[in-house]
């Protein structure tokens, strides 16, 4: 039996090239497929945009991907959700929507350590939910990046600017460093790194992000926490279901 969230119908919206590991898709279409049909009015659009980086980056799929569903397909709600990036449970599914109907721009926490920014924490494209009216407010935005900001960070930006409340997930633990040295949020708000797990306020444990992803030396670690949602999960892959997750979305 499928759960109700309200308000319309809602979409997951994932992207990828071909540089990402045919397991890791699988994987992923296969425990967020499976969640999506368990909550009603909810669909799962994958995007293989094929091209390498270069001719097309994340940032343009993602263009592509929030103006279609929300202006051709009438979405009323649509999550961005890395393909290295698995919600832990159907309801951290329905949290982040319930959240979103209430008009809450809620998601991921990260920050550009690369940018001086006076270290911005924004709510990243690895998972964040916003509605229609939110999508509307920020006009239609690209989610380029800016000369202050990374790949949709100036969303965290026009929010902070138009009272529009949000709400971030933080980082409750991680698996190992990445290369270097763990990544810092700033202003003494915390650490993450390599498969990160975000948690809201209550300390419930929502999504986790392995990073990195088209690098391919961490995916063990994602596969690790595959196994762990949804057990026995590994036994099943197969070059043959690999290749059926590979779904497509197109634009008219």
């Amino acid at each position: 039996m499928s759960v109700k969230i309200g308000q319309g119908k809602k979409a997951i919206f994932t992207f990828y090239n071909n540089q990402i590991d045919d397991r890791m898709i699988f994987l992923h279409h296969e425990i967020v497929g499976k969640m999506c049909q368990e909550i009603e009015d909810l669909d799962f659009r994958p995007f293989n945009y094929v091209k390498p980086d270069g001719e097309m980056y994340p940032d343009q799929a993602m263009d592509m991907g929030f103006k279609t569903l929300f202006n051709r397909d009438r979405y009323e709600m649509v999550m961005s959700l890395e393909i290295d990036c698995i919600p832990l449970n159907k309801e951290s599914l329905l949290y982040a929507f319930s959240k979103a109907r209430e008009g809450i721009f809620i998601g991921n926490s990260q920050r550009s350590c690369h940018i001086d920014n006076d270290e911005h924490m924004f709510i990243a494209p690895s998972m964040f939910v916003m509605n229609r009216e939110i999508y509307s407010k920020l006009g239609s935005p690209n989610f380029g990046p800016t000369v202050r900001g990374d790949i949709a960070e100036e969303c965290t930006y026009q929010c902070e600017e138009l009272g529009i409340p949000m709400e971030f997930l933080m980082p409750k633990s991680y698996v190992r460093d990445p290369i270097g040295a763990p990544w810092d949020l700033g202003k003494e708000r915390g650490k993450y790194g390599i498969g990160t797990t975000y948690a809201n306020k209550e300390g419930d444990e929502l999504f986790y992000h392995l990073f990195e992803s088209r690098l391919a030396c961490w995916n063990s670690y994602f596969y690790d926490k595959c196994e762990e949602v949804k057990p026995g999960i590994l036994n099943h892959l197969t070059e043959e279901v690999i290749k059926q997750s590979s779904v497509t979305f197109e634009e008219e």
